[in-house]
């Protein structure tokens, strides 16, 4: 039962991320459409704990960090998948890949081949 409301959220996650919507507190997405979403995502938080073990942000974190990985092997510039994917900075997206991965943005597309 957990697994499935986490697999029923999980793809809304993952396209407001491709579709460049930021994810954000219920305050700010007031009378959005994400806004009537987020009741799901506060499920899926539950549920990530206890089916995931980990916390729902560690997840999205994870997930942002795999769309990252995706577009930079697809030769987008480190700043524009930044950008994409909700970063004020691409410095904030360089620490969190580093952090995850081992590695700079840039050093993994070298390691990649390309």
């Amino acid at each position: 039962m957990l697994q499935q409301g986490a697999d029923r959220v999980q793809p809304i996650l993952h396209d407001e991320l491709r579709e460049g919507h930021p994810l954000a507190t219920p305050e700010l997405l007031h009378g959005t459409p994400l806004a009537r979403r987020m009741h799901e995502f506060t499920f899926f938080a539950y549920q990530a704990n206890e089916a995931l073990h980990m916390t729902a942000g560690e997840h999205i974190r994870r997930m942002v960090i795999d769309m990252a990985k995706e577009r930079l092997m697809d030769d987008q510039p480190v700043s524009s998948v930044a950008y994409d994917l909700g970063f004020d900075y691409p410095q904030h997206m360089t620490r969190l890949f580093k952090k995850y991965v081992g590695c700079s943005p840039s050093e993994y597309v070298r390691k990649r081949g390309k």
